[in-house]
């Protein structure tokens, strides 16, 4: 609980320190750069659901799907619950750090996954390989799809590596739970494809090797 009350509270400080007006209400976003068109699309969105135009919704302001399609849905889900503003994926942005913790803590130690999880936070040292969080909570506040696409990546690889701890009566909702955030990551950014087909493979490998091949 302490560990995930850190990670909150972490991408407040950095938000802030990045983006006052994203929470304090001025404005949610950036002048420019692609979160503009990502805000816009979502904005539209959300009207054509509200006068019942679904099929122009699904269409996501684009006759042909590109561009990162899978965050403009996401915004208009966010939008949908926090409104006009960004606190939906800040808010989703702050279980990222907490992941990190839950993922080391597995294949490493208690110890070094709080070593890890202090230096991800706080001391970047290693944010040219993207183990920084500033930089994550700041491609956030631009409304860049990086983010979001990285927290169900990592959140992935933490259930895969315990699937052999799961119960078999839990095995279901897990791997449904893997498969859609897999495919909601390459939704996010295509090329995490590779990504998610490889950790797609190693599960089937797993079920296959443990005799759960109806699970696959």
């Amino acid at each position: 609980f302490l560990i995930l009350l850190i990670s909150f509270f972490s991408t407040i400080i950095i938000v802030l320190i990045n983006d006052s007006n994203s929470l304090l209400g001025l404005r949610h976003l950036y002048a420019g750069a692609d979160g503009q068109v990502f805000n816009e699309i979502a904005n539209n969105i959300i009207e054509h659901i509200y006068n019942k135009d679904y099929l122009m919704a699904l269409r996501g302001g684009n006759d042909i799907f590109y561009f990162m399609p899978g965050l403009r849905y996401f915004l208009s889900f966010f939008k949908m619950i926090f409104g006009e503003t960004n606190y939906g994926y800040i808010f989703v942005t702050s279980f990222l750090p907490y992941f990190i913790y839950l993922l080391f803590k597995r294949l490493t130690n208690k110890r070094l996954a709080i070593i890890l999880f202090i230096l991800f936070i706080f001391i970047p040292i290693f944010e040219r390989i993207g183990f920084g969080h500033f930089n994550y909570v700041r491609q956030c506040v631009r409304l860049h799809a990086e983010t979001l696409a990285i927290l169900l990546i990592i959140s992935s690889i933490y259930l895969i590596i315990n699937l052999e701890k799961i119960e078999e009566k839990n095995l279901i909702g897990k791997l449904i739970f893997i498969g859609l955030s897999l495919g909601f990551a390459s939704f996010l950014r295509p090329n995490f494809l590779p990504t998610s087909i490889l950790l797609s493979i190693y599960t089937f490998l797993f079920l296959y090797l443990e005799n759960k091949k109806i699970y696959i």
